[in-house]
């Protein structure tokens, strides 16, 4: 199995000079966790829901929100974003992708192209759905 079989192609992404702001509308209107970061069609990055709320202040949003605590949404993802991340390719193995998750602790890799050009992304999610599926059929078998 290949991660073209389970990866989200066509992810959403984004310039390395969006805004948190706008980052953490992106999260919350798609209900997603992970934003690839492109320059010039290169993937440079990924920022996470995480990243978003590293960046923040619990005081952005309240009633004690303090003027420091809004300029923090105007930084941008190239100051909060995971630079070069680890990535596969859409014939990378499937268990190979997996691996390099387990291995790097992180919850997803970036799908790219020969170029560098993002195409899809594969999460924890995506490889869950596919040892369900592996268990089915063993349990078929």
């Amino acid at each position: 199995m290949l991660v073209a079989q389970f990866m989200t192609k066509n992810p959403v992404t984004i310039s390395p000079d969006e805004t948190v702001a706008q980052i953490q509308h992106l999260l919350e209107q798609h209900h997603f966790h992970h934003l690839l970061v492109v320059e010039e069609g290169h993937l440079v990055g990924v920022v996470s829901d995480r990243d978003v709320l590293a960046a923040l202040s619990p005081f952005v949003g309240r009633r004690d929100e303090r003027a420091a605590d809004a300029r923090l949404l105007r930084r941008h993802a190239h100051q909060i974003m995971t630079r070069n991340p680890v990535r596969v390719t859409e014939s990378t193995p499937l268990t190979e992708a997996a691996s390099l998750i387990l291995a790097h602790r992180i919850s997803s890799v970036p799908v790219v192209d020969a170029d560098g050009a993002p195409v899809g992304i594969l999460t924890w999610r995506d490889l869950v759905s596919w040892a369900v599926a592996q268990m089915a059929r063993n349990k078929a078998a």
